[in-house]
C-alpha cells in the first residue's frame, strides 16, 4: 500500500511522479547491487534521475522510517520478483544499509551505474 501510492499497481510507475519499478535499473540491482533498493526505501531519494527508456523524472521519495527491517526486505523481494529476478534480502540486510549511512548522490550515481 505505501509503494503503490506512487509507482502504482504492478510497479508500473507514475509518468512525471514515480520511476517504474518493473525496469532494467531494478533487474541490474539484483545481479549487481541487490542493496541499492533497500537504500532507496531507508534513505529516500530526490532531484533528476535518468530512467531506462532515456527519459529522466525530477521527485522526491521520501524515506520510509515506519517500515521495519523485515518490511523493507519483503517490499524489495518482492519488487525483485516482478523483475523475474531470483535476489532476496533479509531483515538483517536491511539493518546493515540503515547503519551504513549515505548520501542522495551517492544513490544517485549507483542508479547510474544500474541503467542499461
Amino acid at each position: 500500500g505505501t509503494c503503490q501510492a506512487c509507482h502504482q499497481a504492478g510497479g508500473v510507475g507514475a509518468p512525471g511522479l514515480a520511476p517504474p519499478l518493473v525496469s532494467p535499473v531494478i533487474r541490474n540491482a539484483a545481479a549487481r547491487h541487490k542493496d541499492y533498493p533497500a537504500m532507496v526505501v531507508t534513505r529516500g531519494l530526490t532531484g533528476a534521475l535518468a530512467l531506462a527508456d532515456g527519459s529522466s523524472i525530477t521527485g522526491a521519495m521520501p524515506p520510509q522510517p515506519a517500515l521495519s527491517d523485515a518490511d523493507v526486505a519483503a517490499v524489495v523481494t518482492y519488487v525483485f520478483r516482478l523483475n523475474h529476478a531470483t535476489a532476496s534480502l533479509q531483515a538483517a540486510d536491511v539493518a546493515r544499509v540503515r547503519a551504513a549511512g549515505g548520501s542522495n548522490e551517492d544513490l544517485k550515481r549507483l542508479r547510474q551505474d544500474l541503467l542499461p
